[in-house]
């Protein structure tokens, strides 16, 4: 099997695409007015805020899909690509 990371999204003013998901967090519990939009986007954040904002997204599913990630994906078997396109989890190309 290969895997290989084709694009991300990116862009000037979101450089890291978990910030993406930072912002979908504080925009859907409403904090985001707090400090700011740009606050957000230009806080440098450590591996441990990003793993706890990931654990508060569970509390909001949608915020993952402002984050979009492109795989080409070879040698897999029939079985696991059905089982991969089965679930919400992305869009698909066969």
């Amino acid at each position: 099997m290969r895997v290989r990371l084709v694009s991300w999204s990116y862009s000037k003013e979101v450089n890291d695409p978990r910030k993406l998901v930072v912002l979908a967090v504080k925009v859907s519990s409403g904090k985001v007015r707090e400090k700011g939009l740009d606050y957000y986007l230009e806080k440098k954040y450590s591996e441990e805020e990003y793993r706890s904002w990931f654990l508060d997204a569970l509390k909001y599913p949608s915020v993952l899909e402002h984050i979009a990630f492109t795989f080409y994906i070879e040698g897999i078997s029939r079985i696991c690509s059905h089982q991969l396109v089965r679930h919400r989890i992305a869009s698909y190309t066969q």
